[in-house]
């Protein structure tokens, strides 16, 4: 089996698909992958290089074309030495109590093992949800839901990069084609009636860094219903987000990125589809001691 490079840029999408906390919907949710992305290799690295102990995440609004300096935390992350998100919450965007807290569990190696979703709203901290990862071999890995019954909820198994690290679309159930060099070129998820009813295509530049990548929903009737464009960096960071979005909604059209000179995201703007601009979200790093 050919194993496949990936770009640290899933982390990002998945740092904004907590973050942002508005209507528009990560596209991945319709693929059904349950699998939560977490760091990768390359950003663990970088988060343990930097000694980053924790992120805390901060939301204003603009009214009137500027900043309300009176925003409010909607997560935070806490790691260890080693670059693993252990700990992880979110909070409600509308009186800034917990929502939800996870907890995450690795090997030595740093691959994720367990991660553990509490309800942040019930007073005895039910689970809400979990997951478990085995790893069946260096490219393939078992992931199972569970849900707050501890019943199975789903499970499948995916492929992993040359880092191990599991792939966005890279479950069994997809039809993956590489390129000659072993590069991803597309993944598709054919449903029952042999339609495609996701997609995931990727676009490298001249020095085989990805550029862009395209997710696509489609209706049973092979049309497309949704689609989210990222574009990235010669960093592999991500700079912009594009949604497709229905006429008059509310839901946000696009997001901008910015990196400090650690190479860490630290602030992002959300536009509608007039391209006002609408939340203001930053990030704060704390570090451990040297």
């Amino acid at each position: 089996m050919k194993r496949i490079l990936i770009s640290i840029a899933s982390y990002f999408i998945f740092l904004l698909s907590l973050f942002a906390q508005t209507k528009t919907r990560d596209l991945t949710d319709s693929f059904r992958e349950p699998i939560k992305q977490w760091e990768k290799k390359a950003v663990k690295e970088n988060m343990m290089k930097a000694r980053v102990s924790t992120v805390s995440s901060y939301q204003f609004e603009f009214k009137f074309g500027k900043v309300d300096t009176s925003g409010k935390t909607i997560g935070f992350w806490e790691y260890d030495k080693k670059g693993n998100r252990i700990k992880e919450f979110e909070f409600r965007n509308y009186d800034n109590k917990l929502r939800y807290a996870w907890t995450m569990d690795y090997d030595n190696a740093g691959k994720i093992l367990k991660a553990t979703c509490y309800d942040g709203e019930m007073s005895n901290g039910r689970i809400e949800r979990a997951l478990t990862y085995e790893y069946l071999s260096d490219e393939r890995v078992q992931v199972i839901e569970y849900d707050n019954s501890g019943s199975v909820r789903y499970k499948d198994v995916y492929k992993c990069d040359t880092n191990s690290d599991i792939i966005v679309g890279g479950s069994e159930k997809w039809i993956v084609r590489f390129d000659e060099k072993g590069k991803v070129i597309d993944s598709s998820h054919v449903g029952d009636a042999g339609k495609v009813i996701a997609k995931i295509t990727y676009v490298y530049d001249t020095n085989g860094k990805p550029s862009e990548r395209k997710l696509e929903n489609y209706v049973l009737a092979g049309l497309l219903s949704d689609e989210q464009i990222s574009k990235f960096d010669s960093l592999n960071n991500i700079i912009e987000l594009k949604y497709s979005v229905r006429r008059f909604s509310k839901d946000f059209a696009r997001k901008v990125f910015k990196y400090n000179d650690r190479g860490l995201l630290f602030e992002w703007v959300e536009y509608d589809q007039m391209e006002e601009p609408k939340n203001l979200n930053k990030l704060v790093y704390k570090y451990f001691d040297r």
